[in-house]
């Protein structure tokens, strides 16, 4: 996949995927963001906001005009938001398995597109690691970032319409325990990479 970068044909359908899904995004956030107020709209379309991200930072990576702290905010939003929406999504399809739920075609189609939608972003978020150049700032900055993001999602309650809403905690728990996760990960990163930058 990373040689796959390299191509200008698939950067270029990268992107335009991106630009795609963004756009679809904020169209499937229309009907919540007018029913909020304008004050927590940043904090309510994550997912199109973190596809979009990706195409900036990419075009920023091949311009050599890069910021390497939204490069790492990009990575932890791709990788959080795009494996939370994919395990709620598989959660959803398990109870209607289970429970014998009744759901439409379309609405199984949607859901469905928006699983693939969010694997995707998981995907780049893993081809973004390379990139990664962390300092400690750029670590508690991601860490505030995500943290005040969770806030705002569980406690002020903006997350998004769930499938199968009889799963908020699960998914609540699992959205927090991700962010920990995540800055683990990063703060085993940073360690490594000064540890040897020190030899």
């Amino acid at each position: 996949m990373r040689n796959w970068f390299k191509k200008p044909w698939f950067i270029l359908g990268v992107i335009l995927g991106n630009l795609f899904g963004t756009g679809l995004g904020f169209f499937w956030y229309q009907e919540q963001l007018a029913h909020t107020a304008i004050k927590y709209w940043v904090f309510i379309p994550d997912c199109p906001e973190f596809a979009l991200f990706f195409v900036l930072m990419l075009l920023g990576i091949r311009l050599n005009r890069r910021n390497q702290l939204f490069e790492v905010i990009t990575w932890f939003g791709l990788l959080k938001y795009g494996a939370w929406t994919v395990s709620t999504i598989g959660l959803f399809f398990g109870a209607v398995k289970l429970q014998h739920l009744e759901i439409t075609l379309a609405y199984a189609g949607e859901e469905l597109v928006l699983f693939v939608a969010h694997l995707g972003m998981f995907l780049e978020g893993l081809w973004l690691t390379q990139f990664l150049r962390l300092t400690g700032r750029r670590l508690l900055v991601t860490a505030g970032w995500f943290a005040i993001a969770d806030y705002f999602d569980w406690v002020v309650g903006v997350f998004p319409r769930l499938p199968y809403l009889p799963h908020l905690n699960l998914v609540r728990a699992e959205s927090i325990i991700s962010t920990l996760l995540l800055i683990g990960i990063l703060s085993c990163l940073y360690f490594t990479e000064n540890g040897n930058n020190n030899k």
